[in-house]
């Protein structure tokens, strides 16, 4: 009786231990995942300027293509900007050019009082020499000088105001690069007050209408990339052995079931985040604990399907199952 039992304990110790190892050991040849969905490259609609919405060009859910347009802004409020800044680098550009008509009229002046102080240097010269032989007066002799040191001084003068207006030069030009940054800021947001569709794709969450206002930085609606669907797989760490890039699996989609589809894994995680309590944008958080019980860490994988049918959609978000033989 003792050995029957014994005989027994050592068989169910087995079967545990083969149960055990045969569980653990399973992800190095096959892999049953249902922590999956479909994901896409999903833009967020988002305008470079405030403005009131005058024309919605399209509706929830519609297929647009590359460049289609969108959503209109006001553009009287553009237009008028534009305006002001064509105006503000035209007298800045008027400014400028006064400024050289300026500095040639200063360059002129230089030249004549230059001429005059050369004429008054040589008449004081002169009177000097006559007024040794007695043949001026001593107050004629005076007079030629006031009337160079008076040309000196208009000379000096002359210069210094050519100098002044040569200061003023790199100041009007950085004025004139200031307002055609303007002119061209201005450009740009009149064109940005209309918004494009920025590739084939799929309107998604579409809310708004004529009339409402469009804040800047601030998401408008969803834009979901055509062709851009693939699988998302959370995977067990202890799975991830012998997985790469380019291994074939098949996917199990919620939206067409009893059909297994082909797919293949393009690219698997470099890394997840550890908490969830400190949002990190660079890293993916997946959740391994789910009521008590405390899963493994699971790294995310993406599969593209291969060969599924045009005709079919693949909403952003469904569950899917994910088999792989290894």
């Amino acid at each position: 009786m003792r050995s029957f039992f014994k005989n027994k304990l050592l068989l169910l110790a087995s079967t545990l231990l083969l149960f055990i190892i045969g569980y653990y050991s399973s992800g190095y040849f096959f892999i049953y995942n249902n922590d999956a969905y479909i994901s896409a490259n999903v833009v967020k609609i988002t305008p470079s300027v405030s403005g009131l919405i005058t024309q919605v060009h399209i509706k929830d859910n519609q297929e647009v293509k590359k460049g289609d347009l969108l959503v209109t802004l006001d553009q009287e409020p553009f237009n008028i900007a534009l305006e002001n800044a064509q105006a503000l680098v035209s007298q800045a550009v008027a400014q400028q050019n006064l400024l050289s008509t300026q500095l040639k009229e200063a360059q002129a002046e230089i030249e004549i009082s230059q001429a005059q102080a050369n004429f008054s240097k040589l008449e004081f010269e002169r009177y000097q020499i006559l007024q040794k032989k007695n043949s001026v007066s001593k107050n004629d002799l005076d007079s030629k000088q006031e009337e160079y040191n008076i040309a000196i001084a208009t000379l000096e003068k002359s210069q210094l105001t050519y100098q002044d207006l040569l200061k003023r030069t790199p100041l009007e030009q950085a004025l004139v690069q200031q307002q055609q940054a303007a002119l061209r800021q201005a450009k740009y947001n009149l064109r940005m007050s209309k918004l494009y569709a920025p590739s084939d794709g799929y309107i998604n969450h579409l809310k708004i209408y004529a009339g409402d206002y469009a804040n800047q930085a601030t998401p408008l609606f969803g834009f979901i990339a055509k062709g851009s669907e693939h699988i998302i797989a959370n995977i067990k760490e202890s799975n991830l052995v012998s997985l790469k890039q380019g291994t074939l699996v098949w996917v199990y989609l919620s939206n067409n079931p009893w059909k297994l589809y082909r797919g293949q894994i393009t690219s698997l995680g470099r890394g997840v985040s550890r908490s969830s309590t400190v949002p990190d944008p660079s890293l993916p958080y997946v959740e391994p604990i789910t009521n008590w019980i405390r899963y493994e860490y699971r790294i995310p994988v993406r599969i593209e399907l291969i060969s599924f049918p045009h005709n079919k959609r693949l909403p952003v978000g469904i569950d899917a199952r994910v088999i792989i033989f290894q």
